[in-house]
């Protein structure tokens, strides 16, 4: 399971070097509408809620993680899990609410951005390899918002990795319209 993980953060980390690192500016700011994201802004999400998880992770490691008794229950956990995984379904069936701590930041995103997409997957490498021990044994953990929300690590796992392909499909539907755009334009 962990070497998958791995595979499938590499090939999401390719994909966003692929189809986004070398946007310009002005392509990683354009919005098709005032209240849809841009390119930046959605990868400045995915890289707000992995930094989130990652204290999660990091606190799990150090022996730090604090869980309410009443909410280590695996059925509860398993139930909260699997309401967060399906809501994050690759294929974008439904458009959900993000919570707003993890809204991307509303000024102009840096081209840097996918630089640190890059880092936070090597961050999400590494720490998939620090929780190698723990990985067996499935231990819950909280949501980073709230420790009344707990899941199973390696639902938590797959499930960023299921938002990451998620939202590069969303960006790349973007960069779809940004290249219609320009042959309006040009026409």
């Amino acid at each position: 399971m962990k070497q998958d993980w791995i595979q499938r953060i590499d090939q999401n980390t390719a994909l966003y070097i692929e189809y986004f690192g070398a946007l310009s500016w002005e392509n990683l700011n354009w919005k098709s509408t005032e209240e849809n994201w841009s390119i930046g802004q959605i990868i400045d999400h995915v890289n707000k809620i992995n930094q989130d998880y990652f204290e999660v992770f990091q606190k799990l490691i150090s022996d730090q993680l604090k869980i309410p008794i009443i909410m280590r229950r695996k059925a509860l956990s398993n139930y909260f899990g699997n309401m967060l995984l399906q809501s994050i379904e690759p294929e974008r069936t439904k458009k959900t609410k993000t919570m707003k701590i993890w809204e991307p930041d509303t000024q102009p995103i840096s081209t840097n951005i996918v630089d640190h997409f890059i880092e936070n997957q090597n961050r999400f490498i590494g720490l998939t390899h620090d929780l190698n021990e723990v990985i067996r044994i499935n231990p819950t953990i909280h949501s980073p918002i709230t420790k009344w929300i707990t899941l199973p690590l390696n639902t938590a796992i797959e499930m960023l990795i299921q938002h990451e392909l998620r939202h590069f499909n969303q960006a790349k539907e973007l960069l779809g319209l940004i290249e219609e755009s320009k042959q309006i334009e040009k026409a």
